[in-house]
């Protein structure tokens, strides 16, 4: 079962979008603290959604310094688009 939108409240101030297929979908930039450029990660989420208990995982990255990209993938967290497990 998908997760929901309120699942993306620990996120929300890192919050933009990108485009798939035609659809807009929510995205979230993590910035590790200083001065970029930054090495970057793409944070995909699992089958549930981008859930709260991913931030650990996003704060390890930003403590050693990576900017990090969250993805919202198409059906997840209800963003449009087919939910694919």
């Amino acid at each position: 079962m998908p997760a929901t939108v309120r699942n993306l409240a620990p996120y929300e101030q890192w919050r933009t979008s990108y485009l798939s297929d035609g659809r807009e979908l929510a995205g979230f930039w993590l910035l590790p603290e200083g001065k970029g450029p930054f090495p970057t990660a793409v944070f995909n989420h699992g089958s549930d959604g981008l859930l709260p208990m991913s931030m650990p995982g996003v704060q390890a990255l930003q403590s050693m310094g990576y900017a990090a990209f969250l993805p919202v993938r198409r059906g997840h967290n209800d963003q449009p688009g087919t939910f694919w497990l």
